[in-house]
């Protein structure tokens, strides 16, 4: 795993690693919160909890919606694996 904690892509959307457990995922000036934990091995390098997604800021309390949830997974995966960070989806 190279050692990064935020990455970005040419549409600008971003990723950020919020130290050992949690990612901030920003698109399209939306951010939100995964739950997430790092891990030491040779097969990943983090776990998300694909059902664990949130908006970013504490007091926002919309849901979000599983196609949302489906569209930030599939980002934070391209973001993350254009810097071969291996993931596991829980």
């Amino acid at each position: 795993m190279k050692n990064v904690n935020e990455i970005f892509d040419k549409e600008g959307s971003r990723v950020e690693i919020l130290g050992l457990t949690g990612l901030l995922y920003q698109k399209d000036n939306e951010k939100y919160f995964i739950d997430s934990e790092l891990l030491n091995g040779k097969e990943h390098d983090i776990v998300i909890f694909q059902d664990k997604i949130r908006y970013y800021e504490i007091e926002d309390k919309r849901i979000v919606d599983e196609s949302k949830k489906s569209e930030i997974i599939k980002g934070v995966l391209a973001l993350l694996s254009s810097n071969d960070i291996k993931t596991m989806l829980l």
